[in-house]
């Protein structure tokens, strides 16, 4: 395998750790982390995983053990290896980690873009995704996070970056009524105003990741999400 592709799903997958381990710890959610895997010690918050896999050569006996825990109903398997239908989990989806480089040219399209600052901001953008009880307001103005917004003659659009190993992750992507394809060839300009120079990197499936590959950024490989089956 490519030594630089390799290392940078490394990056994505600790990059997505350091994300979830941020949004847990302000929720008052402790945390572990062994050299084959992360987790919570408790129930994530919602749409967080209580697991998640942290090395390519994690095999199902290295988590074994966190998989009798009754708090452990999601696991982030990162690099798609594990089999866990044994173990009472079934799949909830298989997505792909993507990749963009920096962009020197900062231009970011008809549209201006803004940094969620206020309170009132940010529970605007929590209310367009859902993620009211997701995301804490603690974490707004925070050095980890950058929230921006889209207002657009159609609707809105926006999503979150964190810089974290040496990469910035992308992740709750959402749209209301801007293309697809064209917010996400816009959103390396605007990260690179704001972190110039480094490269970015997350993971997505179904519509969003058709739109993502077709306005320029790369896959990098399958992660699959699973859940305790009811």
């Amino acid at each position: 395998m490519n030594e630089l592709y390799e290392s940078n799903v490394k990056k994505a997958v600790d990059n997505n750790i350091a994300w979830c381990q941020l949004v847990s710890a302000a929720h008052g959610k402790e945390s572990f982390t062994t050299d084959k895997v992360w987790g919570l010690r408790a129930v994530a918050p919602p749409y967080y995983p209580e697991l998640i896999t942290s090395s390519r050569v994690t095999i199902e006996e290295d988590i074994v053990e966190f998989l009798k825990l009754d708090h452990v109903g999601s696991i982030k398997d990162s690099y798609a290896t594990l089999h866990l239908e044994p173990f009472g989990f079934q799949m909830l989806f298989e997505a792909e980690w993507i990749y963009s480089p920096s962009v020197s040219e900062k231009e970011t399209g008809p549209y201006e873009w803004k940094l969620v600052r206020t309170k009132e901001e940010f529970e605007r953008w929590t209310k367009e995704t859902g993620l009211e009880n997701s995301i804490p307001t603690s974490l707004l103005g925070g050095p980890e996070m950058r929230m921006y917004f889209l207002n657009c003659p159609n609707g809105c659009a926006g999503f979150i970056a964190n810089k974290a190993a040496d990469v910035v992750g992308i992740s709750n992507v959402f749209s209301r009524g801007m293309d697809e394809i064209n917010l996400w060839r816009t959103i390396p300009h605007v990260v690179s105003k704001e972190y110039p120079g480094v490269h970015m990197v997350g993971y997505e499936h179904g519509d969003l990741l058709s739109a993502a590959r077709s306005s320029g950024w790369t896959s990098m490989g399958a992660l699959r999400v699973w859940i305790k089956s009811r």
